[in-house]
C-alpha cells in the first residue's frame, strides 16, 4: 500500500506537471513559433495587389490558430505583427494591432512602447488623417505621451528613454534629445543603447569632433563592437563623407592629425576601415559591410576589389538593392555599359521589396533608385554608339550605323533621366544632358529651365555658356544670348592669350579655340540679326581665325561672312553653329 501511494502521488505530480508544461511552457512556445511563421510571411517580398494580400491573408489564418488553441490574447503576438505591418508601411493594419492589444491591456510596457514607436515614425500625412477631430496634438507629441506611460510605471525604462530621445531627435530639438540619450547612460554607464542614440544624434548634426569623442570613448571601453550594426555602417558612411575635396580637409577643418583617423592625403580611410572591421567581427553574414568595404574600394580607386566585395554581399543576400546598383557602378566605370545595365535593371526590381535588415533602426541607405536611373540614362547618352535598345529592354553590344537609332537612344536617355527626377535625384551632369536632348529635340524652354540650374558650374566648365547662349538666341532673347557668348569669349580670351604654342590635337586647347570659334560665329549671328554689319563682320572673320589656330576650319562662319549682307529679295538668316558641349566636363563625344 505505501508503494502504491508513492507511485500514486508520483503519478499525480507526473501528470499536473504534464499539464502545467502543456499550459504554460509547451503552448507559449508553440504560440511564439507560430507568430513568427506569420511575421514571415508579412515581411515576404512580393507584388502588393496580389501576393501580399494573400501573404496576410494567410499570417492573419495563422493569428487566429494561435488565439484559438494555443493562447488567448497572445500580447506579443499583437506586437510582433504590428511591427511587420510597419516595417511593411501598412500603417492601419499595424495601428488596429496596437489599439487591440492596448485595450487588452491598458499598461503593457511592450505595447506602450511600441506605440510611441509608431507615432513617432509613421508619415505625417497618414496622422493628419488619423488624428482624431479638433484635436492639436503633434504625431510627436502622441508618441512622446505613450512613452511617458511607460516611464510612469517603470522610470528608467531604457526603451521608452530612448524613443523620447529619437521623437525629440525627429522635431529637431537635439538638445532635449541629447539629454535623454545621456540620461541612460547615466543610468547604465555600459548601455549601447545610450552610446547609439548620442553617436546618431551626432552624425544627423554633423558633429565630426562629437562624433569622434563617442567613438574613441568605445574604443577604450572595448564596447564598439558591441554597437549595433546598422549603426556601424551608418558610421562609416559618414567618415567616408568627410574624405578630401577642393572645399573640405579634415586636417585642417578639424585639427585632426592621427594616422588613426586619416591618411597623408588626408582622407579618413584609415577610420573607416576600422569600423568596418569592427562591424566584420561583429557580424561577418552582415551583407551592408561588404557594399561599404566596396565603397571604399571604389574611393580608392582599386575596382577589382569593388567588384569582389560587392559579389560577397549578393552572396550573402541576392535582392539587396544598393549591391546590385553598385554592382552596375562597377560595370559602367570599366565601360561595360551592357552589363551595367543589367544590374541596374536588377536593382530597380530588388528596391520594390528590400531585405530584412533595410528596416533596422540606424539604417542608412547609400542609393537611390533615382540615381540608378540616373546612371541608365546615362548608359544610353554616352555608350549610344555601343548599345542597341532592342524587344524587351534588352541590350547588345552592336555599332549602331543610323543617326535615327543614336536618336532613339537619346530619346531613351531622355526617359531615365525624367524617372532619375521624378524619384528626387538630381546632379548638375543630369541637368545638362537632360536640357542638351531637350535642345536636340527643338525643347529650347525645357532646355533653358535645365541649364539655369548650372551657374555654379559654368565657373569650372566655362565653355556650357556656349549651350545658354544658343538657348537664348533660339528664343529670340538676343540681348541673353550675347551676354552669355561675350561672357565666354570674355574668359576663355585670357587662356587663348597665355598659350605660346598651340596643338591642334590637345584637348584643352581643342576646348579652347573652338568654344571661341564658335561662340564668334554665334556672336557674329546675333549682330546680323540687328542689322550691326561691322561687329558681324569682325565676329565672323574672328571665328574663322581661332578655328585656324587648331588647324580646322569654321564652315559656318565664311559662309555666314560670305552671304550675310548681300543684297536679296529675301533676306536669309545665318548659320547657327548648333554643336553644344557634349556634357559638363566632357566637350565633343569623340573625347569620352
Amino acid at each position: 500500500m505505501k508503494t502504491t501511494k508513492v507511485f500514486g502521488a508520483a503519478a499525480a505530480i507526473a501528470f499536473v506537471l504534464t499539464v502545467l508544461s502543456y499550459q504554460y511552457i509547451y503552448k507559449p512556445v508553440m504560440a511564439k513559433r507560430i507568430i513568427q511563421q506569420g511575421v514571415a510571411l508579412i515581411r515576404e517580398p512580393g507584388d502588393p495587389v496580389t501576393k501580399k494580400v494573400q501573404d496576410y491573408n494567410k499570417a492573419e489564418q495563422l493569428f487566429r490558430k494561435v488565439d484559438k488553441d494555443y493562447v488567448k490574447d497572445y500580447i506579443p503576438g499583437y506586437n510582433a505583427y504590428a511591427r511587420a505591418y510597419f516595417d511593411k508601411k501598412e500603417y492601419d493594419l499595424a495601428r488596429r494591432k496596437l489599439e487591440k492589444a492596448l485595450s487588452l491591456d491598458p499598461v503593457s510596457i511592450e505595447t506602450l512602447n511600441n506605440l510611441g514607436y509608431f507615432y513617432s515614425r509613421i508619415p505625417d500625412s497618414y496622422y493628419e488623417r488619423i488624428r482624431p477631430s479638433g484635436s492639436t496634438e503633434t504625431r510627436l507629441d502622441t508618441a512622446i505621451k505613450y512613452y511617458r506611460y511607460v516611464l510612469n510605471r517603470k522610470p528608467n525604462d531604457v526603451t521608452a528613454m530612448y524613443g523620447i530621445g529619437n521623437a525629440y531627435l525627429y522635431q529637431g530639438q537635439h538638445l532635449k534629445a541629447r539629454q535623454y540619450f545621456e540620461d541612460i547612460v547615466r543610468v547604465d554607464p555600459k548601455s549601447i543603447v545610450g552610446y547609439s542614440g548620442l553617436i546618431n544624434l551626432y552624425i544627423e548634426r554633423d558633429a565630426l569632433d562629437q562624433v569622434l569623442s563617442i567613438h574613441a570613448h568605445l574604443v577604450d571601453k572595448k564596447m564598439l563592437e558591441e554597437t549595433p550594426s546598422a549603426l556601424l555602417g551608418k558610421l562609416a558612411v559618414y567618415y567616408l563623407g568627410k574624405k578630401r575635396t577642393d572645399s573640405t580637409n579634415i586636417r585642417i577643418d578639424y585639427g585632426i592629425q592621427s594616422s588613426k583617423y586619416k591618411d597623408l592625403s588626408d582622407n579618413p580611410y584609415p577610420v573607416v576601415r576600422s569600423v568596418l572591421d569592427a562591424l566584420h567581427r561583429r557580424d561577418p553574414g552582415y551583407p551592408p559591410q561588404y557594399l561599404l568595404y566596396a565603397k571604399l574600394s571604389q574611393e580608392q580607386k582599386n575596382l577589382a576589389l569593388m567588384d569582389n566585395y560587392l559579389k560577397k554581399a549578393l552572396k550573402l543576400e541576392p535582392n539587396y538593392f544598393a549591391a546590385l546598383h553598385m554592382l552596375g557602378e562597377y560595370h559602367y566605370l570599366v565601360k561595360e555599359p551592357v552589363k551595367a545595365y543589367e544590374y541596374f535593371k536588377k536593382a530597380v526590381k530588388a528596391s520594390l521589396s528590400p531585405p530584412e535588415f533595410t528596416f533596422e533602426d540606424f539604417y542608412f541607405e547609400t542609393e537611390s533608385v533615382g540615381k540608378t536611373y540616373y546612371y541608365m540614362g546615362n548608359i544610353f547618352y554616352y555608350f549610344f554608339d555601343k548599345v542597341r535598345y532592342r524587344f524587351g529592354d534588352e541590350l547588345e553590344e552592336e555599332e549602331l550605323d543610323a543617326d535615327v537609332e543614336e536618336q532613339a537612344n537619346y530619346e531613351i536617355a531622355r526617359t531615365k533621366y525624367e524617372m532619375a527626377l521624378k524619384e528626387g535625384y538630381e546632379s548638375p551632369e543630369l541637368s545638362y544632358n537632360l536640357g542638351r536632348i531637350y535642345y536636340m529635340a527643338g525643347q529650347y524652354e525645357r532646355a533653358l529651365d535645365r541649364w539655369l540650374s548650372l551657374y555654379e558650374d559654368f565657373v569650372s566648365e566655362p565653355e556650357i555658356m556656349f549651350a545658354l547662349g544658343n538657348a537664348f538666341y533660339h528664343l529670340d532673347n538676343f540681348e541673353a544670348s550675347r551676354g552669355e557668348y561675350l561672357k565666354l569669349i570674355s574668359l576663355f580670351e585670357r587662356d587663348a592669350e597665355g598659350i605660346r604654342t598651340v596643338v591642334p590635337d590637345r584637348k584643352d586647347h581643342i576646348k579652347i579655340f573652338q568654344s571661341l570659334s564658335s561662340a564668334y560665329n554665334n556672336l557674329g549671328a546675333i549682330y546680323q540679326r540687328k542689322n550691326n554689319e561691322t561687329r558681324s563682320s569682325v565676329s565672323y572673320w574672328k571665328a574663322i581665325d581661332y578655328a585656324k589656330r587648331i588647324e580646322r576650319e569654321n564652315e559656318f562662319a565664311r559662309v555666314n561672312l560670305g552671304r550675310a549682307f548681300k543684297q536679296r529679295s529675301e533676306p536669309i538668316l545665318p548659320i547657327l553653329d548648333e554643336n553644344i558641349p557634349y556634357s559638363i566636363g566632357v566637350y565633343s563625344a569623340s573625347m569620352r
